[in-house]
């Protein structure tokens, strides 16, 4: 993509040039795509979702594109029924990136982990956005927003809405996703990249909605034996 020239990569901690150039773009944009990476797991559909709450309050139109399916335990999220299997819907996939004002490419380092959507993405994203926490990513992003040692995705995307000044938008369904894809990707608070900071971020979303038995209990305890 020619347009990954423009030199905006730089992390967001401590770096305030991509979030003041995604602030310049958010009151401009009508329309984004949000895209998780392929056999998305917890926090790659619970940042996704989160997002798309976030957009939803914004007032900017958004639709989550998954590349492939994903398990059924986590079809309970909040705005799950409005997410788009690409497999299902590739002819409309093309029609609405080519007129997205940009894609957020979540939880994922390189445009090859979303399989048969990456030349989609090449060819027609107008503008790249690129949140996510793991190592060695490829840059293809416009803007990046990136921690390694974040514990999720879904924890940059609160601190993105955090940075953004819109703590106040997040409700129990965006408060919800955003625990869930914290959750999934600690172990349940148990691997070493949960920190303090992870903690409290927990608490906040607590006391804006999370009902935190019930997120446990979907995740699981609603599988069958089989």
């Amino acid at each position: 993509m020619s347009h990954i020239a423009s030199g905006i990569k730089q992390y967001l901690c401590g770096m305030p040039q991509p979030i003041d150039t995604l602030k310049d773009k958010l009151s401009t944009w009508e329309q984004v795509v949000i895209i998780p990476h392929t056999r998305p797991d917890g926090d790659a559909m619970g940042s996704s979702l989160a997002l798309q709450h976030y957009f939803d309050k914004k007032g900017i139109r958004n639709i989550v594109i998954a590349p492939t399916f994903y398990p059924e335990f986590l079809h309970w999220l909040p705005g799950n029924e409005k997410v788009w299997q690409f497999f299902q819907k590739q002819p409309q996939t093309t029609s609405v990136l080519k007129k997205a004002d940009a894609v957020f490419c979540l939880d994922f380092n390189d445009l090859s982990r979303i399989d048969h959507m990456q030349q989609l993405v090449s060819n027609h994203a107008k503008f790249v956005v690129n949140i996510d926490h793991h190592l060695e990513p490829s840059h293809f992003g416009d803007v990046e927003l990136l921690n390694p040692k974040a514990s999720s995705t879904c924890e940059l995307i609160y601190e993105f809405i955090e940075t953004m000044g819109d703590l106040d938008l997040i409700d129990k369904d965006l408060a919800t996703c955003i625990y869930t894809g914290i959750y999934t990707d600690t172990g349940g608070f148990r691997h070493n990249s949960t920190t303090a900071k992870t903690h409290q971020i927990a608490a906040d979303l607590m006391e804006r909605g999370v009902v935190i038995d019930e997120v446990h209990n979907q995740l699981l305890n609603n599988s069958s034996a089989n």
